[in-house]
């Protein structure tokens, strides 16, 4: 993160000296030409040329990924110093009015430095400053321009030197600040994030238990209901025993899934297989299961056929918001598009819809026993934590004439099927 934000640092250094080297060639020129006044032109714009030379080559340097640490910043601040030095010594020395320029580089390094480094940059501004006084070479006289008195000339130098030190250092504080804000608020979102991985670890461990713990009472419970519609003539109770039966077996497919996949890595739990054929086949899964709701599905027309890496985690997901919607309305919409960069599906329902007062922390923990809320929430709080593992981005919202909105956004790149990987890998290659 500190070579991140140093890095940030040294842009902004280039951007800000490209300013400076400007600045300089205008104020040279125009005391040299504009007012006349005799000055040793060339060896400054040398001086000018070579600052410009070296801010090439520091963009050129920045370039090449390598990370920039607070002794190369600083460095750089000491360079800046030397030059403006340097011109200052060309140009009268403590007697020119920019003599304050060399301000402005102090106040980038107490900015952005530490303590050791920032010191290193006043010592250097020091030493230069007490050259200064003692060897420079002289201004030419000033009295006997015609522009103005020297006393006006050395007013106004000094207001020009006061606006551009004041805004070079107001600029480069506050966007310092802003790469600090940054820097906490990145801060914050990873302890979040790790927080929130952790609850679901904990959470993953307390459901792989619980299956080992259901496997037993749901094997007892499917063989009786087999006993049971094997004795029982009358079709009503046949009928109910064999619906009953089909839960229990789905329960035992999920528990079986689940313990299968638990702790195993996202490729290890992966298959390859065509998007489109992968969401009809969920939905199909779902219509299956819940006869008695109307599930829609739209896919765009002009959604192009890809063959991706199918998560299984995204999957439970994505089961996981259609059941949330199967289980509180009886119609269902579920819409789907996507292009090469992007999925996107959204899961409808007509159902009560999110409450206001839990609109800020449903799919953030579980939501516990709630009056007037159907489950705990567990169920979206792991498939948003799922989704956003895998780079997603999951989104409630009320739907418009009554339910809720359940928007799921998935980059592609993170699903992109690589054969090559895939068979070191060992992963399916079927949509099995």
């Amino acid at each position: 993160m500190t070579d991140i934000i140093e890095t940030t640092h040294l842009r902004r250094l280039i951007r800000l000296r490209y300013l400076v080297i400007a600045g300089q060639l205008v104020t040279v020129l125009g005391v040299h030409v504009g007012l006349e006044l005799a000055l040793p032109i060339t060896p400054m714009l040398a001086l000018i040329a070579a600052l410009a030379a070296f801010n090439i080559a520091t963009q050129w340097r920045l370039g090449s990924g390598r990370p920039v640490t607070q002794r190369e910043f600083a460095a750089q601040l000491i360079i800046d110093i030397a030059q403006l030095s340097l011109l200052l010594y060309l140009s009268g020395g403590y007697a020119n009015p920019f003599i304050f320029m060399l301000l402005p580089p102090l106040a980038i390094a107490a900015a952005a430095l530490s303590g050791w480094h920032t010191g290193w940059v006043v010592a250097g501004a020091a030493v230069c400053y007490s050259v200064l006084l003692m060897f420079h070479v002289p201004l030419p006289a000033l009295e006997a321009l015609p522009v103005a008195s020297p006393v006006v000339l050395r007013q106004t130098g000094m207001w020009v030197c006061f606006m551009v030190a004041a805004s070079v250092i107001v600029f480069f504080v506050l966007r310092t600040r802003q790469t600090l804000r940054e820097k906490d608020q990145a801060l914050a979102e990873a302890r979040d994030r790790a927080l929130r991985n952790e609850h679901l670890a904990v959470v993953g461990s307390l459901a792989a238990g619980t299956a080992h713990e259901l496997g037993t009472p749901l094997a007892t419970m499917s063989f009786l209901t087999e006993e049971m519609h094997a004795d029982v003539d009358t079709p009503h109770l046949r009928d109910q025993l064999s619906t009953l039966r089909r839960q229990v077996l789905r329960c035992r497919d999920a528990i079986d899934q689940l313990a299968a996949s638990a702790g195993e890595l996202r490729a290890s739990a992966g298959y390859s297989g065509d998007l489109e054929d992968w969401i009809v086949r969920l939905v199909g899964r779902w219509r299956r299961e819940s006869p008695q709701t109307h599930i829609a599905l739209h896919i765009d027309d002009h959604a192009p056929a890809v063959r991706l890496l199918l998560d299984r985690a995204l999957e439970q997901a994505v089961s996981s918001l259609i059941s949330n919607a199967v289980r509180v309305s009886t119609e269902v919409e579920i819409v789907a598009r996507w292009d090469h960069s992007e999925l996107v599906l959204d899961v409808l329902d007509r159902g009560p819809g999110v409450p206001s007062e839990l609109a800020s922390i449903i799919g953030r923990q579980p939501l516990g026993q709630r009056e007037g809320v159907h489950g705990m929430g567990l169920g979206l709080y792991l498939a948003t934590g799922t989704i956003e593992r895998l780079g997603g981005r999951l989104e409630l919202s009320p739907r418009e004439g009554g339910g809720t909105r359940a928007h799921l956004l998935f980059p592609m790149s993170r699903l992109k099927f690589d054969d090559g990987i895939a068979e070191q890998q060992g992963i399916s290659a079927s949509a099995g």
